[in-house]
């Protein structure tokens, strides 16, 4: 499982990564929030077959980048599972969960932070692979699409000292979203 989440990290990385040399293409939005997007060639065996779309976009938050962190780590407060619910299935490894959704799909996800930033990875696997991975069986052939979250400080100081409450002294977080 282990490996399989790491594939899924390293994937999800590779695909926003603009030093692997993908184009991004930037499409105008809604209050000149730019989407970047680009079509990565996949490099690993475990990809489906077809075309992937990364897309990828950022917006700073008024809010500390811890609170975003908790925020997408939690699968309760993502809307899709809102409308599908998920049911904690394991707990691996202190930052790596599998969520039953429903139909025999589950949900690997990773999430790590510290001072530089924050990552929350996850991607939908099936049944049989995560019996595959759990086996002891070698996991590089199993399908991973991931789509994550990305939270980094904006650099401003913390002025929480002060005592003050109000949204101008929390530092804010840079969020970027991808596929």
């Amino acid at each position: 499982m282990m490996k399989l989440a790491e594939r899924m990290i390293n994937n999800f990385c590779s695909s926003i990564s603009a030093s692997n040399g993908h184009r991004w293409t930037t499409l105008s939005g809604l209050n000149d929030v730019g989407v970047r997007v680009t079509v990565p060639k996949p490099t690993d065996p475990g990809q489906p077959n077809g075309v992937v779309l990364s897309a990828a976009t950022s917006l700073w938050l008024p809010v500390s980048p811890q609170t975003v962190f908790n925020f997408f780590k939690d699968e309760r407060t993502r809307p899709q599972s809102k409308r599908s619910p998920t049911l904690q299935m394991a707990h691996i490894q202190g930052t790596v969960y599998l969520f039953f959704v429903q139909n025999n799909m589950l949900i690997l996800q990773e999430s790590c932070t510290d001072l530089s930033g924050s990552l929350v990875v996850y991607a939908p696997v099936d049944l049989p692979a995560i019996n595959i991975a759990m086996s002891g069986e070698d996991p590089s052939y199993i399908p991973v699409l991931p789509s994550g979250f990305t939270i980094s400080p904006d650099g401003r100081s913390d002025n929480s000292d002060s005592g003050a409450s109000s949204s101008s002294n929390l530092q804010g977080a840079t969020f970027l979203s991808s596929k």
